[in-house]
């Protein structure tokens, strides 16, 4: 039937994370893109040493917030903003003693450290935090990558893979179909991440500098 897009998968190729049998998974963009990927080389985000970590079902801290840039600053989706984090007039901070009586329900972070939406209309937003702030608390509705482990300077490469739109695509097809789909630790820790060479890298560093100059 014209218009009619099929793709013929062999049982082998089956998704092994979400063992995923529905359409959408297996588009011919989401198969081709999968094969390139392994003809070019990649490493997934836990074999790069990433770390993943989100913040839990906390009680209400709403009653500590101040807006003086006073404390920690309190990451939420809204300061994502051009796959940096940025923190703006409307940035929440909280004092010590909240994350020290939450510490196992609230993450902190540190600058080079990535953050990804999982879910809502922000659904795979991406930014990492910068080193205005030696660190930050994150809140429940982002997954927190942390890169202090990642070789050399691949945290830069990993975030600009993810904040493009073929890291964006994959990120989408890993998400949870629920009513609301939202992406698992589980699902972006074995993302398939291209292998680049050094010198890509280090221009993926220094297109990072320039972004946190501007």
């Amino acid at each position: 039937m014209e218009g009619l897009e099929v793709s013929i998968v062999n049982s082998n190729f089956i998704d092994k994370i979400q063992y995923r049998i529905d359409s959408e998974f297996y588009t011919k963009e989401h198969l081709e893109f999968e094969i390139y990927l392994k003809e070019q080389g990649f490493s997934t985000l836990e074999q790069l040493g990433g770390k993943l970590d989100c913040s839990a079902f906390y009680p209400s801290i709403t009653e500590y917030y101040n807006f003086d840039r006073q404390g920690i600053p309190f990451i939420r989706v809204n300061e994502i903003q051009n796959g940096l984090v940025q923190i703006v007039d409307s940035t929440a901070f909280l004092p010590d003693f909240v994350l020290t009586q939450n510490s196992n329900t609230i993450a902190r972070a540190y600058p080079d450290d990535i953050i990804i939406a999982k879910g809502g209309n922000t659904l795979a937003k991406v930014g990492i935090l910068t080193n205005e702030y030696p660190e930050y608390a994150i809140c429940r509705d982002v997954i927190l990558v942390r890169t202090k482990k990642m070789v050399s300077n691949m945290r830069y490469a990993v975030w600009a893979f993810l904040h493009s739109k073929y890291g964006y695509k994959l990120m989408l097809r890993t998400a949870s179909q629920t009513g609301q789909p939202h992406l698992t630790l589980p699902n972006i820790l074995k993302m398939m991440i291209p292998v680049w060479g050094e010198d890509m890298i280090c221009k993926l560093c220094e297109l990072y500098n320039q972004s946190n100059l501007t």
